[in-house]
């Protein structure tokens, strides 16, 4: 292989590896959001374990984010089924926040409540510190392992189609 050749593929690989570290780059960004001060000052003066849900102001790539709910937990278990008068918007949430957390279990479920849970996509993530305060709300990773959330760790997920913008029920249990 001569020279000329060689140099043209380390170029080309070059800019395959710039493209792909970018795209990387710009998923993972939208799946870690700064709270704002307001919303951690909020939960901090409520001083109970609050669990919070997100989503972004359509068009807007980013923040302002707009409140879908804030479920206060006061004795766990606590399941929440989105819509139908429970405060929270069914099929809204993008992301979420803990406030307070103390040590339990938090399910982010496509399912309604009263289905099969583990049937569509799912997100089950334990508190591992106590007390909990998200400084950034945290994406659904839709097709991606969790990267990490300071505080939690993965307990169980699905992937199918993706949660982003589907959740339909939230449950924290000891």
């Amino acid at each position: 292989m001569g020279k000329k050749k060689l140099a043209a593929i380390v170029a080309v690989s070059a800019l395959v590896l710039v493209a792909l570290i970018t795209v990387y780059t710009v998923l993972m960004k939208d799946h870690k959001i700064k709270l704002s001060p307001e919303l951690q000052s909020a939960a901090a003066s409520k001083g109970t374990f609050q669990v919070g849900l997100f989503y972004r102001t359509a068009g807007v790539t980013t923040p302002p984010i707009d409140v879908v709910c804030i479920i206060t937990v006061d004795t766990l278990p606590k399941t929440v089924s989105m819509g139908g008068g429970s405060g929270c918007d069914n099929d809204k949430a993008e992301f979420f926040a803990i406030q307070n957390g103390t040590i339990a279990t938090v399910g982010i479920y496509d399912e309604p409540c009263s289905g099969d849970l583990h049937d569509d996509d799912f997100y089950e993530y334990r508190i591992t510190q106590s007390p909990l305060n998200h400084e950034y709300m945290y994406g659904f990773f839709d097709g991606n392992a969790s990267p990490g959330i300071p505080g939690m760790k993965p307990v169980a997920s699905k992937y199918k189609n993706g949660l982003t913008g589907k959740v339909s029920c939230i449950k924290i249990y000891p």
